[in-house]
């Protein structure tokens, strides 16, 4: 493994850690022993310096070895860019309750996740790495949609489209909206849609300001 895959290792350490407590420092020591990283403790304070220079991270550092790091909130946007265009993906999602990652991307082998956490990967040429624990059951059970309900799906996912359009979101926000809209679109072009996937990307974070018509979906796709 090289220093850039270890560097990347603790900024997405970090990233989840944001999405389970947003206002917190966390300790590095800490950080290499949870998500198992197993990186020299002789080089792991310094993995930081980079991050913290284009200002994604911000760190404490005390007398002795103890360095704690925590994702400067008013550049979040930009540490989204750095882990989307690291992992060649269109879309991310953290799902803290549920443990879940949600992408459109493979998950690299070196990837660290917390005990119990699956990785979710769609889009058809995403194929999840065996190393990790992924699971597409959430999205496989049956559900019966009518004609009718599935030309009602398809206006309101239209609806969010021109929305997002429409809407005050800046340029990344847009892009990450449209990048699940247009994995709805594509899931929906198969004769026996992934509902349950749908359903999933639907409630992302990032489509929060589009609840009201996400709704709509919800009520008619039942299981």
């Amino acid at each position: 493994m090289t220093i850039a895959d270890q560097r990347f290792q603790v900024l997405f350490a970090l990233f989840i850690e944001y999405h389970l407590d947003p206002y917190t420092y966390h300790d590095l020591d800490d950080i290499n022993d949870r998500y198992n990283l197993k990186i020299d403790q002789n080089i792991l304070h310094s993995l930081l310096t980079e991050w913290e220079k284009i200002g994604v991270l911000k760190v404490s550092r005390s007398f002795g070895s103890m360095t704690s790091a925590s994702v400067n909130r008013l550049e979040y946007g930009k540490l989204l860019e750095v882990i989307q265009e690291r992992l060649s993906a269109k879309t991310i999602t953290v799902f803290p309750d549920n443990k879940e990652v949600l992408s459109d991307a493979r998950p690299p082998h070196y990837i660290p996740m917390l005990e119990g956490w699956k990785w979710l990967t769609f889009g058809e040429d995403a194929v999840a790495d065996p190393d990790l624990t992924t699971d597409s059951s959430i999205w496989t059970g049956r559900y019966h949609v009518s004609e009718e309900n599935i030309a009602k799906v398809q206006h309101a996912v239209r609806l969010i489209d021109q929305s997002i359009d429409k809407s005050d979101l800046s340029n990344l926000e847009k892009s990450n909206s449209k990048a699940l809209i247009g994995a709805i679109d594509k899931l929906m072009e198969a004769p026996d849609p992934e509902w349950g996937l749908i359903l999933k990307i639907l409630s992302s974070p990032i489509l929060a300001n589009f609840a009201a018509i996400a709704a709509l979906i919800v009520a008619v796709v039942k299981p």
